[in-house]
């Protein structure tokens, strides 16, 4: 816990969230939807909004209030389309009905058709270009691929024809937003909460993408994944072994420690996804150990910590948490707490139980 110099309980309220802001994605139902066995695969229609508010399936949604007296204010400072075919229809002329009958001339004498040469009214289309009216304009379709990588992390690689664009990338239950560059293109790191994982990417305009990967270590490991909407000043640490605060083993976004590490078992990560050039986006913090492969027993503590800044002092700020502990199902907590009014800007509400502890076990 941070060190204060003073300790008051926290005056606002702190409640579970009926509408929190966040969608959760149920992972089975989206496979049944979009496809089971589909490794990367377009949408070429609009995603259907319901099937991005469904509840996670198999979360073990712990609807606990956060306790008050769990709660307290830190003072601060604190580190922290193509052609329309009858476009190219030839006209044809046509004669009244009481027309006299076109008078029978004699056969015309042969022409040398190789000494006539087309008048000036007369000159023919040039064949490329008829060639070009004639091919359909191609599809430009967004499509993602999924790589898993160390720490049982997932790259994520998006090409679309939006650039400069808004997208959310969807996995079970977490929600996060980032940037297009300016081809269209985006590439993301996000961490697996599913042996088969499913991704989905959604544009503004309900356009999309979907990918699926096995994430086979995912059984190895622990993960706690903090997740919020804009400049609400959360922040996830965690106490490694009874690590203090500033001390080897506190890990949080100024000390997160590495993948490498994580993926040994020698210390665990924090790592951050969401763009902060999406303005009011949906952002996160995820930690994550190696269970299997640790090599230390004890237990590995969590707090939640949200700053009282300009942006949200005396307003309602939320968050929710996901967690994935000892290959059990996800625990889904979700928290609306009133942040202290503006005089005390600076300070920090701290809450112990937004995360179970882990205990970390001999192998």
């Amino acid at each position: 816990m941070i060190p204060m110099s003073k300790h008051a309980l926290m005056g606002g309220t702190v409640a579970a969230a009926v509408g929190i802001g966040f969608f959760m994605q149920n992972s089975p139902t989206a496979q049944a939807r979009y496809g089971d066995g589909v490794e990367v695969a377009s949408l070429m229609q609009t995603l259907p909004g319901a099937a991005l508010a469904d509840p996670v399936a198999d979360a073990a949604s712990d609807e606990t209030t956060p306790a008050l007296d769990d709660a307290v204010v830190a003072p601060g400072p604190r580190s922290q389309a193509g052609p329309d075919p009858d476009a190219l229809a030839i006209p044809i002329a046509t004669l009244p009905e009481d027309a006299p009958p076109a008078a029978t001339d004699p056969a015309p004498a042969p022409v040398d058709m190789a000494s006539v040469g087309p008048g000036p009214d007369q000159m023919l289309p040039d064949a490329g270009a008829v060639s070009a009216l004639s091919d359909p304009v191609p599809q430009c379709e967004p499509r993602m691929t999924a790589i898993p990588q160390d720490a049982a992390m997932v790259d994520l690689a998006l090409s679309s024809c939006q650039p400069q664009a808004r997208v959310t990338i969807h996995h079970n239950g977490m929600m996060v937003q980032a940037i297009t560059d300016a081809g269209g293109a985006l590439q993301i790191t996000l961490p697996a909460l599913a042996e088969v994982a499913l991704f989905i990417a959604e544009f503004q305009d309900r356009q999309g993408a979907v990918a699926t990967v096995t994430v086979p270590t995912l059984a190895d490991y622990d993960r706690v994944v903090l997740q919020w909407r804009g400049d609400e000043g959360f922040l996830l640490n965690a106490f490694e072994f009874d690590a203090a605060f500033g001390q080897d083993g506190h890990r949080y976004r100024d000390t997160p420690g590495t993948l490498e590490a994580a993926a040994l078992g020698s210390g665990g990560v924090v790592t951050q996804h969401g763009d902060t050039a999406a303005d009011d986006g949906l952002r996160a913090e995820t930690y994550t150990f190696a269970r299997s492969a640790s090599q230390r027993v004890g237990k590995i503590a969590f707090s939640v910590e949200a700053v009282v800044t300009e942006a949200n002092c005396g307003r309602e700020i939320a968050a929710q948490s996901l967690q994935l502990s000892g290959g059990t199902g996800l625990a889904v907590r979700e928290l609306v707490l009133t942040m202290p009014d503006c005089s005390a800007m600076g300070d920090y509400i701290v809450l112990n139980n937004m995360a179970e502890d882990l205990i970390i076990a001999a192998n």
